[in-house]
C-alpha cells in the first residue's frame, strides 16, 4: 500500500474510534472541488477506506490541474464558509464536522497519482461519513 492511502486508512481508523456507536443517519456530501473533475475510484482503494470506515460512507475521487495546496486553501476557506467545524488537519489531509457529519479530503501529488490512479494530475479523495444517531 502506497504513503497517500496509509495516511487516509489511518485518519479514519481514528475517526471510527473516536466515535461511539449508534445507529447510522443520511450521509451529507460536502463541497465538490470547483472544476474538479470526477474519476473512476480504483475499486481496491475505495474498499480499502471504507474497511476502515467500518460503516457505510461515499468516497469519491476527481482530479484537478490545480496544486495540492490550492486545493487545500479552497477547502479550508469553504469549509468554514459553510460552518463545519475542522477535526484534524495534516499530511494533506483534513477533517470536519458538521451536523453530526463527518468530511474529509486528502489531496494526492500528481507523481503519486500517476502511480495509484493512472492520472498525472492532483487528485483529490473525498470522504463522507454519516451521522450516528445516538
Amino acid at each position: 500500500m502506497k504513503k497517500p492511502l496509509k495516511i487516509v486508512l489511518l485518519s479514519t481508523l481514528i475517526l471510527a474510534v473516536a466515535l461511539a456507536p449508534g445507529c447510522i443517519g443520511e450521509v451529507e456530501e460536502g463541497p465538490i472541488y470547483p472544476d474538479a473533475e470526477e474519476i473512476e475510484m480504483p475499486s481496491e482503494v475505495s474498499e480499502e477506506i471504507l474497511e476502515e470506515i467500518e460503516w457505510d460512507g461515499l468516497v469519491n475521487a476527481y482530479k484537478t490541474t490545480d496544486s495540492p495546496e490550492e486545493v487545500m486553501d479552497w477547502y479550508e476557506s469553504e469549509m468554514e464558509n459553510q460552518q463545519w467545524s475542522e477535526l484534524h488537519e495534516d499530511f494533506g489531509i483534513a477533517f470536519w464536522e458538521k451536523d453530526n457529519n463527518i468530511f474529509g479530503v486528502q489531496t494526492i501529488e500528481p507523481e503519486e497519482a500517476e502511480q495509484e490512479f493512472d492520472v498525472n494530475k492532483t487528485v483529490i479523495i473525498t470522504i463522507s461519513v454519516p451521522p450516528l444517531e445516538l
